[in-house]
């Protein structure tokens, strides 16, 4: 009886560390100003950059849920993208990952995803994919986007969410 029990304990808990790896739509307005523009959130959760001439840097906050497995090994986003409405006609709105790990020795490693853009402007919503990312398992992720600035005669580009499978 107790192997029994200790079986499906152990069976248990590899199923749980496992289904703890989800998927997740975050509103844009979850993103916080990181530096330059004047960002501004919208009633509808997007956030997007009010400034007539810099560009705006957020950072989107991304709760870790995948933590490497059963097994310890590298945790992962395996697949993104960000829905976005670009109406400036020369800069796009730019994201990418990022995860960094201090270690106790007080060092400093960066994980870097590569960046995506938006292509061309209008009024239409762009879903951009972003490519996988992986880090270590004791670092954190954060979506780290460019906004571009007001357009004069076409208004403001924003980011209406992200969605992260890890």
């Amino acid at each position: 009886m107790n192997k029994t029990f200790l079986l499906l304990t152990v069976i248990s808990a590899m199923v749980s560390s496992i289904s703890l790896a989800d998927d997740a739509t975050y509103s844009g307005s979850s993103c916080v100003k990181w530096s330059g523009g004047d960002v501004k959130y919208g009633g509808h959760g997007a956030v997007y950059n009010n400034h007539d001439t810099h560009k705006a840097y957020v950072l989107c906050n991304l709760p870790r849920t995948d933590n490497g497995g059963v097994y310890g090994d590298v945790a992962e986003i395996d697949y993104a993208y960000f829905g976005a409405i670009d109406k400036h006609n020369t800069q796009d709105v730019k994201c990418r990952f990022i995860s960094q790990n201090i270690y106790v020795s007080g060092s400093i490693q960066v994980f870097w995803g590569g960046k995506r853009s938006t292509s061309g402007y209008g009024t239409q919503r762009q879903r951009v994919e972003l490519p996988e990312s992986q880090t270590n398992m004791f670092s954190n992720f954060v979506l780290r986007c460019e906004l571009p600035p007001k357009s004069a005669a076409n208004g403001v580009s924003k980011i209406f969410h992200y969605y992260v499978r890890q």
